[in-house]
Parts: structure tokens; C-alpha cells; sequence
């Protein structure tokens, strides 16, 4: 699948749980899905040790949550784009 160009860029550095610090190169992208399914078959052993569930939300749902999401202007970004 093309997921076509990169929308957004940011490189942040953050602490894991145990206190490693991690450097993030994070892209993104705004791609439109028919199917919901999320395979994660493709990440590394650190990635899937540290991410602990999956959610698809409505742009309406993202700006209402109390829930810390990153990236922080993620609701902008995504408002902007649709």
C-alpha cells in the first residue's frame, strides 16, 4: 500500500518505563483504511514490549480525551489535513 507523502515530522527524545532513554524519529502520514485490523507482526521485541493496546479514534473523540495521546497537536494536525 502507498501511503502517500509524509504530513508531519518529529524527533523527540523520552524515557521507557525501566528509564532507558529512546530516540524517536516519528513520521506521519494520513492514510485512509477500509479495513480496521492492526497487523503488528512487523515490530521489533522493544517496540512490542512497550506498547500495550491499539485504538482507532474519531478526531472528536482524540480532542475530548483526558488520556495523554502524542503527538501533543495531534488534533490540530489531523483537523488541518481533513
Amino acid at each position: 500500500m502507498d501511503v502517500g507523502h509524509e504530513v508531519a515530522k518529529r524527533e523527540v527524545v523520552f524515557p521507557l518505563p525501566d528509564g532507558t532513554k529512546v530516540r524517536a524519529d516519528e513520521r506521519y502520514f494520513l492514510v485512509r483504511v477500509r479495513d480496521r485490523r492492526i497487523d503488528v507482526t512487523g515490530l521489533e521485541a522493544p517496540e512490542a514490549r512497550h506498547i500495550t493496546r491499539y485504538r482507532w479514534w474519531s478526531v472528536d473523540q482524540l480532542a475530548a480525551t483526558m488520556e495523554t495521546v502524542y503527538p501533543e497537536e495531534i488534533v490540530k494536525l489531523v483537523r488541518e489535513l481533513l
